[in-house]
């Protein structure tokens, strides 16, 4: 972490370096960026940096998406990734029409590369895990309101309110990550413990 943050630092003080030396005698003495240009890089920055990456997974818990069915620490880097890599894409298709004629293609090129396609395998990666995660599941549709009211709306795992849950072919409802990890110890109903084909 400490190391992390050293980087962090570091690439702050080397860019800030950069432009008082370089940008000086490029003419950049009245650059003044807008407030949203100064919140996108900061925001870019975070999203890029491996400190401020651990925290989105706490972001995304604080927001109670049930959608997400407890797997914030996997939609994290995926949700990361893409994130990142589309708005590289999108700066680099703007830079790219706005120096068409300067010869600007080798710098898009090697962003490209590096920013996009790079950031994108990266996410892929994330989303396979995702996707074996989600998958487990994919076989126990959601339940109805209707559902949900005559069982109480109460997990039978974990005893808390359900608001969006999976009916096993038991006709159990239990909330995603409960049946989630069940099926990862055995393949069996919670409940009466009838196999469930996993």
């Amino acid at each position: 972490m400490v190391l992390d943050l050293t980087k962090g630092v570091t690439v702050v003080i080397t860019v800030v370096f950069m432009l008082l030396v370089l940008g000086l005698e490029q003419g950049l003495e009245h650059f003044s960026p807008t407030w949203t240009y100064v919140l996108l890089t900061a925001l870019y920055f975070c999203l890029t940096e491996r400190i401020c990456q651990d925290k989105v997974p706490m972001v995304l818990s604080w927001l109670h998406l049930e959608s997400l069915e407890n797997l914030e620490t996997l939609w994290a880097p995926v949700l990361c990734k893409l994130a990142t890599s589309l708005s590289s894409l999108l700066m680099i298709v703007a830079v790219s029409f706005w120096c068409s004629g300067k010869g600007g293609w080798g710098l898009c090129l090697l962003a490209s590369y590096i920013n996009v396609y790079l950031g994108l395998k990266a996410m892929d990666r994330h989303l396979k895990v995702l996707l074996q995660e989600r998958g487990r599941l994919g076989r126990f549709r959601f339940a109805t309101k209707q559902e949900l009211a005559n069982f109480d709306d109460v997990c039978s795992v974990c005893l808390q309110r359900m608001t969006l849950a999976r009916v096993t072919p038991c006709r159990h409802l239990f909330h995603g990550d409960c049946l989630r990890r069940s099926l990862k110890d055995r393949s069996t109903c919670p409940m009466c413990k009838q196999d469930l084909w996993c």
